[in-house]
Protein backbone atom coordinates (compact mmCIF):
# COMPACT_ATOMS: atom_id res chain seq x y z
CA UNK A 1 0.00 0.00 0.00
CA UNK A 2 0.82 3.75 -0.62
CA UNK A 3 0.84 6.92 1.62
CA UNK A 4 0.90 10.69 0.74
CA UNK A 5 3.26 12.93 2.46
CA UNK A 6 4.60 16.23 2.38
CA UNK A 7 7.35 16.78 4.35
CA UNK A 8 8.93 19.98 5.29
CA UNK A 9 12.33 19.13 5.60
CA UNK A 10 13.77 15.60 4.20
CA UNK A 11 12.25 13.01 5.80
CA UNK A 12 12.45 9.48 6.46
CA UNK A 13 9.48 6.66 6.79
CA UNK A 14 9.74 3.08 7.93
CA UNK A 15 6.95 0.72 6.97
CA UNK A 16 6.37 -2.64 9.22
CA UNK A 17 5.61 -5.94 7.33
CA UNK A 18 3.98 -8.72 9.58
CA UNK A 19 3.52 -12.36 8.62
CA UNK A 20 2.01 -14.01 11.26
CA UNK A 21 4.25 -14.16 14.21
CA UNK A 22 7.19 -12.80 11.36
CA UNK A 23 7.92 -8.80 10.95
CA UNK A 24 10.15 -6.94 8.25
CA UNK A 25 10.99 -3.58 8.14
CA UNK A 26 11.85 -0.97 5.12
CA UNK A 27 12.58 2.31 5.13
CA UNK A 28 12.17 4.91 2.69
CA UNK A 29 13.26 8.93 2.67
CA UNK A 30 11.14 11.74 1.36
CA UNK A 31 14.64 14.19 0.42
CA UNK A 32 13.50 17.84 0.25
CA UNK A 33 15.69 20.03 -1.71
CA UNK A 34 14.67 23.59 -0.84
CA UNK A 35 12.70 25.69 -3.42
CA UNK A 36 14.84 28.03 -5.62
CA UNK A 37 14.05 32.00 -4.28
CA UNK A 38 15.18 34.03 -7.30
CA UNK A 39 15.31 37.72 -6.76
CA UNK A 40 13.91 40.65 -8.93
CA UNK A 41 14.51 44.46 -8.30
CA UNK A 42 11.95 46.96 -8.82
CA UNK A 43 13.04 50.17 -10.40
CA UNK A 44 11.01 53.40 -12.02
CA UNK A 45 10.71 55.37 -14.99
CA UNK A 46 9.57 58.42 -16.93
CA UNK A 47 6.70 57.58 -18.77
CA UNK A 48 7.93 56.79 -22.47
CA UNK A 49 11.21 55.05 -21.33
CA UNK A 50 12.57 51.84 -20.85
CA UNK A 51 13.80 49.45 -17.82
CA UNK A 52 15.78 46.56 -17.36
CA UNK A 53 14.60 44.29 -14.96
CA UNK A 54 17.06 41.07 -14.15
CA UNK A 55 16.92 37.57 -12.43
CA UNK A 56 19.51 36.67 -9.67
CA UNK A 57 19.89 34.07 -7.31
CA UNK A 58 18.43 31.25 -10.12
CA UNK A 59 20.27 28.44 -10.91
CA UNK A 60 17.91 27.28 -13.59
CA UNK A 61 15.69 27.83 -15.84
CA UNK A 62 13.54 31.04 -16.02
CA UNK A 63 10.03 31.68 -17.50
CA UNK A 64 9.36 35.56 -17.29
CA UNK A 65 5.31 36.71 -16.57
CA UNK A 66 5.96 38.65 -20.59
CA UNK A 67 7.36 35.07 -21.90
CA UNK A 68 10.79 36.35 -22.29
CA UNK A 69 13.43 33.25 -20.89
CA UNK A 70 16.39 34.68 -20.48
CA UNK A 71 18.14 36.66 -17.59
CA UNK A 72 16.96 39.86 -17.83
CA UNK A 73 14.01 41.79 -19.98
CA UNK A 74 13.70 45.46 -21.17
CA UNK A 75 11.04 47.32 -20.53
CA UNK A 76 8.65 50.19 -21.38
CA UNK A 77 5.29 49.97 -19.98
CA UNK A 78 2.96 52.97 -20.17
CA UNK A 79 1.64 52.64 -16.83
CA UNK A 80 2.97 51.16 -13.28
CA UNK A 81 3.17 47.06 -14.15
CA UNK A 82 4.77 44.05 -12.25
CA UNK A 83 6.59 41.57 -13.95
CA UNK A 84 7.08 37.92 -12.53
CA UNK A 85 9.67 35.90 -12.78
CA UNK A 86 9.71 31.87 -12.33
CA UNK A 87 12.62 29.50 -11.81
CA UNK A 88 12.66 26.02 -12.19
CA UNK A 89 15.70 23.93 -10.69
CA UNK A 90 14.66 20.14 -11.69
CA UNK A 91 11.30 19.75 -10.17
CA UNK A 92 11.28 22.62 -8.30
CA UNK A 93 10.26 26.43 -8.98
CA UNK A 94 10.38 29.59 -7.34
CA UNK A 95 8.46 32.83 -8.16
CA UNK A 96 9.50 36.61 -7.75
CA UNK A 97 8.16 39.91 -8.63
CA UNK A 98 9.32 43.55 -9.73
CA UNK A 99 7.43 46.52 -10.41
CA UNK A 100 8.16 49.38 -13.12
CA UNK A 101 6.76 52.45 -11.69
CA UNK A 102 6.09 54.41 -14.00
CA UNK A 103 6.15 58.24 -13.50
CA UNK A 104 4.31 60.72 -15.78
CA UNK A 105 6.27 63.01 -17.77
CA UNK A 106 5.91 66.71 -16.66
CA UNK A 107 4.09 68.68 -18.97
CA UNK A 108 5.24 72.89 -18.65
CA UNK A 109 3.77 76.00 -20.08
CA UNK A 110 5.31 79.23 -21.24
CA UNK A 111 3.34 81.94 -22.41
CA UNK A 112 4.13 83.33 -25.98
CA UNK A 113 4.54 87.44 -26.08
CA UNK A 114 4.64 90.35 -28.95
CA UNK A 115 6.59 93.34 -28.40
CA UNK A 116 8.00 96.30 -30.55
CA UNK A 117 11.86 96.20 -31.61
CA UNK A 118 13.70 97.45 -28.27
CA UNK A 119 11.06 96.62 -25.90
CA UNK A 120 11.03 93.93 -23.14
CA UNK A 121 8.64 90.68 -22.57
CA UNK A 122 8.59 88.68 -19.98
CA UNK A 123 8.11 84.52 -20.27
CA UNK A 124 6.43 82.46 -17.10
CA UNK A 125 6.96 79.17 -16.63
CA UNK A 126 3.85 77.24 -15.24
CA UNK A 127 2.77 73.52 -14.40
CA UNK A 128 5.82 72.42 -13.13
CA UNK A 129 6.29 70.89 -9.28
CA UNK A 130 10.26 70.31 -9.92
CA UNK A 131 13.23 72.29 -10.93
CA UNK A 132 13.87 74.63 -13.84
CA UNK A 133 16.26 75.38 -16.69
CA UNK A 134 15.77 77.88 -19.49
CA UNK A 135 17.44 77.93 -22.87
CA UNK A 136 19.04 81.06 -21.62
CA UNK A 137 20.61 79.48 -18.50
CA UNK A 138 18.08 81.33 -16.18
CA UNK A 139 16.53 78.96 -13.51
CA UNK A 140 13.46 80.89 -12.32
CA UNK A 141 10.09 81.02 -12.78
CA UNK A 142 9.86 83.71 -15.12
CA UNK A 143 12.75 85.37 -17.44
CA UNK A 144 12.36 88.69 -18.90
CA UNK A 145 13.93 89.25 -22.65
CA UNK A 146 14.66 92.10 -25.20
CA UNK A 147 15.08 90.12 -28.52
CA UNK A 148 16.26 91.97 -31.57
CA UNK A 149 14.27 89.74 -33.85
CA UNK A 150 11.38 86.78 -32.99
CA UNK A 151 13.18 84.28 -30.85
CA UNK A 152 11.85 81.09 -29.56
CA UNK A 153 12.77 80.27 -25.75
CA UNK A 154 12.28 76.77 -24.25
CA UNK A 155 12.07 75.74 -20.59
CA UNK A 156 12.74 72.10 -19.29
CA UNK A 157 10.59 71.36 -16.25
CA UNK A 158 12.93 68.33 -14.14
CA UNK A 159 10.83 66.23 -11.67
CA UNK A 160 13.10 63.40 -10.25
CA UNK A 161 14.66 61.67 -13.44
CA UNK A 162 11.61 62.23 -15.31
CA UNK A 163 11.64 66.09 -17.69
CA UNK A 164 9.23 67.59 -19.88
CA UNK A 165 9.97 70.42 -22.21
CA UNK A 166 7.70 73.55 -23.13
CA UNK A 167 8.25 76.69 -25.69
CA UNK A 168 7.52 80.74 -25.35
CA UNK A 169 7.74 82.69 -28.50
CA UNK A 170 8.39 86.52 -28.46
CA UNK A 171 7.10 87.81 -31.92
CA UNK A 172 9.37 91.05 -32.28
CA UNK A 173 7.66 93.36 -34.56
CA UNK A 174 9.20 96.42 -36.36
CA UNK A 175 9.18 99.65 -35.02
CA UNK A 176 6.70 102.26 -37.04
CA UNK A 177 9.15 104.94 -39.51
CA UNK A 178 6.20 107.49 -40.11
CA UNK A 179 7.90 110.47 -41.94
CA UNK A 180 6.11 114.21 -41.88
CA UNK A 181 6.83 116.79 -45.18
CA UNK A 182 8.67 120.40 -44.05
CA UNK A 183 7.02 123.43 -45.11
CA UNK A 184 8.31 127.35 -45.21
CA UNK A 185 5.68 130.07 -45.20
CA UNK A 186 5.36 133.65 -45.32
CA UNK A 187 3.90 134.83 -41.27
CA UNK A 188 0.68 134.73 -41.67
CA UNK A 189 -0.29 132.06 -43.83
CA UNK A 190 -1.32 128.41 -43.74
CA UNK A 191 0.44 124.82 -44.61
CA UNK A 192 -0.24 121.28 -44.92
CA UNK A 193 1.72 118.41 -43.00
CA UNK A 194 1.41 115.05 -43.69
CA UNK A 195 2.37 112.20 -42.27
CA UNK A 196 2.91 109.00 -44.64
CA UNK A 197 4.43 105.46 -44.08
CA UNK A 198 2.25 104.49 -41.14
CA UNK A 199 0.25 101.62 -41.21
CA UNK A 200 -1.76 102.39 -38.09
CA UNK A 201 -2.99 105.20 -36.17
CA UNK A 202 -1.78 108.61 -35.98
CA UNK A 203 -1.69 110.94 -33.11
CA UNK A 204 -0.20 114.65 -33.87
CA UNK A 205 1.27 116.95 -31.28
CA UNK A 206 -1.42 119.02 -31.83
CA UNK A 207 -4.33 116.18 -30.82
CA UNK A 208 -5.27 115.76 -34.88
CA UNK A 209 -5.82 112.32 -35.18
CA UNK A 210 -5.60 112.32 -38.73
CA UNK A 211 -3.02 111.86 -41.59
CA UNK A 212 -2.89 115.45 -42.67
CA UNK A 213 -3.50 118.87 -40.60
CA UNK A 214 -3.17 122.48 -41.42
CA UNK A 215 -1.40 125.13 -39.14
CA UNK A 216 -0.66 128.64 -39.28
CA UNK A 217 1.88 128.90 -36.86
CA UNK A 218 3.47 132.29 -35.62
CA UNK A 219 7.17 131.36 -35.46
CA UNK A 220 9.08 128.40 -36.78
CA UNK A 221 7.72 125.31 -35.07
CA UNK A 222 8.16 121.81 -34.85
CA UNK A 223 4.83 119.56 -35.00
CA UNK A 224 5.08 115.62 -34.47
Amino acid sequence: SSITVSPGFTTNYSATCTVGSCQGSATGTVTVNPGPTPFVSSTSICAGQSATLSVSNCGGSIQWSNGATSSSITVSPGFTTNYSATCTVGSCQGTASGTVTVNPKPTPTVNNATVCAGQSATLTAANCAGTLLWSTGATTAGITVTPAATTNYTVTCSVGSCQGTAMGTVTVNPKPTPTVNNATICAGQSTTLTATNCAGTLLWSTGAAKASISVTPTATTNYS
